[in-house]
């Protein structure tokens, strides 16, 4: 080995014992990776007055937050944003199929997620479901929502997600306080954490309605899909109640490669 290979060896050596916390801190963030899958209908999808393409089941699902395709999915792409901004190492995925009842959801749910486990590799696999603000249309019963919930649960955990639920949000055409707390119960009951969308967006006022875009079904006024503002609510509730205490913050490691930098430039 030739004198200069040594001192830059010798060097790096050093380096190493100087610090030992950036080091291991590094190795420990490189290996830690997260998916996150959201799964459900509009309201994962994204639709609202602003959304610009296509509204039809199946538009967008499988796509990861922030990729660069058209259109934007406001859930994944502000949750994206949001743990970025965290400094959350993930992988966010939308499985949002628009204007579905949780029976498809149940009935798809393993085809999605291995789907996603095919093309993206992590560590750490979380489901986020918030499904069922379709169901009445459907003729599905509260206890009928959450039957199907306990199925995306239990089919979930055996590909190794984690499932999170969400309750439904408000809507102006009617209650869906039924819904929910059915599906709260069927989760607590299997275990799962619940993520409470709905009193968040209560605590807005007006009943929540200012977080809900005002749109026109058959010729009727309905408010059912979140405004972005909305869709931002969601992605902060999703990490407030779950997610910043699960997901653990990369370690601050900028001071590693101007150090090695200037040890090799000596």
């Amino acid at each position: 080995m030739c004198n200069r290979s040594k001192t830059v060896v010798n060097r790096l050596i050093r380096a190493a014992c100087l610090f030992p916390f950036f080091l291991t801190a590094n190795v420990t963030a490189a290996n830690e990776t997260n998916m996150i899958v959201l799964f459900g209908d509009s309201l994962t999808f994204g639709d609202n007055n602003n959304f610009n393409g296509p509204v039809s089941a199946g538009v967008g699902s499988g796509r990861t937050g922030n990729d660069g395709l058209s259109p934007p999915l406001p859930p994944s792409d502000k949750l994206d944003d949001l743990l970025d901004a965290k400094s959350r190492e993930s992988t966010v995925i939308n499985w949002g199929v628009g204007g579905t009842s949780t029976d498809f959801g149940a009935a798809r749910i393993l085809s999605n997620l291995n789907s996603s486990l095919i093309d993206h590799s992590a560590d750490n696999h979380y489901i986020l479901i918030l499904y069922g603000t379709n169901d009445f249309s459907f003729g599905l019963s509260p206890s009928t929502t959450a039957f199907n919930i306990q199925l995306m649960i239990d089919r979930a955990r055996s590909v190794g997600f984690t499932p999170i639920i969400g309750t439904l949000t408000p809507r102006s055409d009617r209650n869906v306080s039924d819904y929910n707390a059915q599906v709260a119960a069927t989760a607590n009951l299997r275990g799962a954490p619940v993520v409470d969308h709905f009193t968040r967006f209560l605590q807005d006022g007006n009943g929540g309605l200012d977080l809900l875009d005002l749109e026109f079904f058959g010729g009727n006024p309905i408010r059912l899909h979140p405004t972005d503002e909305g869709y931002d609510v969601i992605a902060q509730t999703w990490f407030d109640q779950y997610l910043e205490n699960e997901i653990v913050e990369i370690p601050q490691t900028a001071v590693v490669a101007p150090i090695i930098q200037l040890l090799l430039d000596n």
